[in-house]
């Protein structure tokens, strides 16, 4: 059992200017695990953190199945080595023996220790409420949780039965927030998608799919789903994830349950009911003036891909004089942009050859819509620009899966799949926290999508690692806290 449950809610500077705190939470053990032997495991203050340490046990390469335990000879025992063959052979058995003694220990230091008496309501103050006020301060946020599969990483983002996850913990701090600002026009937006193999889905529109580009600022762009895989399938239609008004916490929970219950789940070694994708909730105040010119950004993203594939049909917004560009001001779809731009802006002329003039003309514009938006965003407040993302990742596997006769192929490449991003994700946080200069955020279409949150200097993350407290998890539960530890570590360097 645990000896200490205290709490350390000191975050790190990031490089960049971000913010990042992680924490690990124990979850008790289930029906499943009855009659297993629970970790024996301290949490210490050292310093502002907490020092974790247990020592676990091993198992059976990609099983949950203990080894058996054998007797050890002692050093008085065993014959003293004289030739130089025995002398090599007792040198490695040492060795041997330090690293599986390693191998099933853990020492290290987190922002935080949450213990299985814990609830969600708990959690949610002492490791994500502070993010979510850094939010309406006009920050980004990003909470996401991380373990093996079967850790209870969905009861603490979603919740379960009764109990209510960090989603619905954070939408009610910021419903209360806006009731506080007494206006009538403001709700919360709230979109669900998730990321299963290659493919991103909208949960809140029927499982829509949509394929995840980039654009030509490496952000990414959903377009409709195409089945072809060849240069000449047409990306040019463009894919709108549908983002529900909020007006009360009712709302939100209703627009929340839709989506779970959208949501891939499937079989792993561990747990018949596994999420077997990337859950991405996303929340942002904002009101109906504020979204129609995001909208109009939208289209106008899709009008450069379409003029530059030649859709028929489409109308540039300028008008040409030798290599200038200008806004053609009679054109009725461009009746919007005289409501706010000044004179200058009007006549403004935007130069290049061919190609090169229309899509600066189209930079240009859409940076003069960002500009308004930023503006009206200012006007009602500095809750109206910040974001937050929570993100329920899928269970990392540790290679057990393929141990699993009863799982089909496709599963096993399924399992594959998620242990590359969720890899690819523990590169980028590794890249960000030491300070490289290049992140590989397209290392995988996780990181890709999570790149408009962990890119933000504003931005602050908190790291929930999700851990079993059976005995025989101790192997993946060490797996976890080093990964934990490795981005505290490096969260805390200057």
């Amino acid at each position: 059992m645990a000896e200490s449950s205290m709490i350390s809610q000191q975050t790190s500077s990031l490089a960049g200017g971000a913010d990042v705190s992680v924490f690990v939470r124990w979850r008790p053990l289930i029906k499943e695990e009855a009659g297993h032997e629970e970790i024996t495991r301290s949490a210490q203050t050292d310093g502002a953190m907490k020092r974790v340490v247990f020592s676990g046990q091993k198992c059976m390469a990609g099983t949950n199945v203990p080894v058996t335990k054998t007797v050890k000879a002692t050093a008085a025992s065993l014959p003293t080595p004289m030739s130089p063959r025995s002398k090599h052979r007792a040198r490695l058995a040492r060795k041997m023996r330090k690293r599986e003694q390693k191998a099933n220990t853990f020492n290290g230091v987190l922002h935080g220790v949450l213990e299985a008496d814990a609830n969600n309501q708990t959690v949610y103050e002492r490791s994500v409420e502070p993010c979510v006020k850094h939010v309406l301060n006009g920050g980004v946020g990003a909470v996401f949780t991380y373990g093996q599969t079967g850790s209870g990483k969905t009861h603490t983002i979603l919740g379960y039965g009764e109990e209510r996850g960090l989603a619905y913990q954070s939408i009610n701090t910021m419903h209360q927030h806006l009731e506080s600002l007494e206006t009538d026009d403001a709700y919360i937006l709230v979109s669900f998608t998730e990321m299963h193999r290659r493919s991103v889905y909208d949960l809140l529109n029927n499982r829509n799919a949509a394929a995840a580009r980039e654009n030509a600022e490496g952000d990414v762009v959903f377009r409709s789903h195409t089945k072809t895989k060849d240069r000449k399938r047409d990306d040019t239609q463009g894919f709108s994830v549908r983002k529900i008004k909020c007006r009360s916490v009712e709302d939100a929970a209703a627009a929340i349950q839709l989506g779970i219950d959208n949501r891939i789940v499937g079989e792993s070694n561990v747990h018949s009911q596994s999420s077997r994708s990337h859950a991405f909730l996303e929340y942002e105040i904002s009101n109906d003036e504020i979204e129609s010119y995001k909208s109009l950004i939208v289209t106008l993203e899709n009008e450069i891909v379409q003029l530059m594939n030649k859709v028929s049909g489409t109308k540039k917004r300028c008008v040409q004089k030798i290599n200038s560009y200008t806004l053609d001001q009679k054109q009725e779809q461009n009746q919007t942009f005289l409501k706010f731009m000044t004179a200058k802006q009007l006549k403004h002329r935007s130069y290049g050859l061919g190609w090169n003039g229309v899509q600066n003309f189209y930079k240009w514009l859409i940076e003069r819509v960002e500009a308004h938006v930023e503006s009206l965003q200012a006007q009602q407040g500095a809750c109206f620009k910040g974001k937050m993302v929570l993100v329920d990742l899928a269970g990392a596997e540790y290679g057990a899966d393929k141990r699993n006769k009863s799982q089909s192929k496709e599963e096993w490449q399924e399992a594959k799949q998620i242990n590359v991003s969720l890899s690819a994700l523990n590169d980028v946080i590794s890249a960000q926290h030491s300070g490289k200069k290049r992140v590989p955020y397209r290392a995988s279409i996780l990181t890709r999508i999570l790149r408009k949150y962990l890119s933000k200097e504003q931005c602050r993350t908190v790291m929930i690692g999700n851990l079993s407290s059976s005995l025989i998890h101790s192997t993946k539960s060490i797996k976890t806290l080093r990964y934990c530890c490795m981005v505290a570590k490096a969260a805390r360097k200057e």
